[in-house]
């Protein structure tokens, strides 16, 4: 198989890197069954990525940590999206169950700008955590007993929390009972977990 020159028209063999007649250099062709080659291998590469990210997200399910600080942004911001991702699935699979965390997530807000006033902010340092004997576990996520699961295990947190807003600030230190529930980190009884964040009204 042969080519062209690209400045002068010249038929040249498809290995030349320069014309043989003008002495113009060449630019490299790329064959279509090189093109097909390397977009199999950029499939390959994507499909070894996204099996790579979901196995983190299996193995790598967050920190004890998360569940706390997603319920202290609920009351942060009122948005009840974040008091959901704060509970273990179970808790959150029907509509009245997500409206209802919507409403707590709202009320815990308006309390806190009532007592603290406007440009609300809530900062936090987790001081401490203790496990929790595994077979107390079940019974006291939210009052349910829960699925049981393979691997469950827990903790008592201890969280410096500040409230600041416009009129005052105030620190307290809260505990607060976490879950390695089915891969995923959650508030065992979020009632609970709510009334210990309003005792610093």
């Amino acid at each position: 198989m042969s080519k062209f020159c690209s400045q002068c028209g010249a038929m040249l063999e498809d290995s030349d890197n320069i014309c043989t007649s003008c002495g113009a250099p060449q630019k490299k062709t790329v064959s279509a069954a090189s093109k097909k080659a390397y977009a199999a291998v950029g499939a390959v590469i994507v499909g070894v990525a996204v099996i790579i990210f979901r196995l983190f997200l299996i193995f790598y399910p967050g920190d004890y940590k998360e569940p706390v600080e997603n319920m202290l942004k609920a009351a942060e911001t009122g948005k009840g999206k974040y008091l959901c991702e704060a509970c273990a699935d179970f808790m959150v699979d029907t509509s009245s169950e997500i409206d209802s965390y919507y409403a707590d997530a709202e009320e815990i807000n308006e309390l806190l700008e009532d007592e603290f006033g406007d440009d609300l902010s809530i900062d936090y340092k987790f001081k401490s955590k203790k496990r929790l004997k595994e077979a107390s576990i079940p019974v006291r996520l939210y009052g349910e007993i829960a699925p049981k699961a393979d691997s469950m295990s827990g903790y008592e947190v201890k969280v410096k929390v500040t409230v600041k807003g416009d009129d005052k600030e105030k620190s307290q230190t809260m505990e607060f009972e976490v879950l390695k529930y089915k891969s995923n980190w959650c508030i065992i009884n979020m009632g609970d977990a709510l009334k210990e964040l309003k005792s610093i009204i």
